[in-house]
């Protein structure tokens, strides 16, 4: 009934990236409102509507900040939104994902879910920003075989995309320097 996660890994990360830095919940998460249904976090949670909603958010951060390029990270279902709002801009600076499923359909057949509805990174064609997308070696929720070859063809030959020794919410945020280090290699 409440779609917010216990663990709030994506706003970890936002606190513990280096330099200025926004944090942005999927819509729906983190807030009760009325106007959401329980399709927003669960079947419909990439819809084009959810997407349009989180680029006009990244958009007004912009904005109040005076950012003129924008860094997108997400973790998990974060990293889906991040692909699915960084491949409809023209402003994007980098890409980095960490343990996110960027192929809904293996993922969800992978684990046995019902099928999303909406978008999905799979089917966008490659992102021309830097990237950097991580997988976590122990990750029993989102696999690497499910990420990778989504990765490596959003990344291009340039990008950066590896499996760490790490779990799916642990301890991607001990290593932000490490993971903005190796975005800006790219630049």
């Amino acid at each position: 009934a409440d779609p917010t996660p216990d663990k709030a890994v994506g706003l970890d990360l936002a606190q513990a990236w280096p330099g200025a830095a926004a944090w942005l919940g999927r819509p729906c998460q983190y807030v009760q409102d009325a106007a959401c249904d329980p399709a927003d976090w669960t079947t419909h949670r990439f819809s084009e509507e959810a997407v349009a909603m989180t680029d006009a958010a990244v958009s007004g951060l912009m904005a109040r900040a005076g950012a003129g390029r924008v860094t997108l990270v997400g973790w998990s279902g974060g990293g889906v939104m991040a692909a699915l709002v960084a491949a409809r801009r023209e402003d994007v600076a980098g890409l980095v994902t960490i343990a996110a499923p960027l192929d809904l359909a293996v993922w969800t057949r992978s684990r046995g879910l019902s099928p999303l509805q909406g978008l999905d990174p799979a089917d966008l064609p490659p992102i021309a920003a830097p990237q950097v997308h991580l997988t976590g070696a122990f990750d029993t929720v989102v696999r690497p075989t499910v990420v990778r070859p989504t990765a490596r063809r959003l990344a291009g030959p340039l990008g950066q995309v590896e499996t760490w020794p790490e779990r799916h919410d642990c301890c991607w945020v001990a290593r932000v320097d490490e993971i903005a280090a190796g975005l800006d290699s790219q630049r």
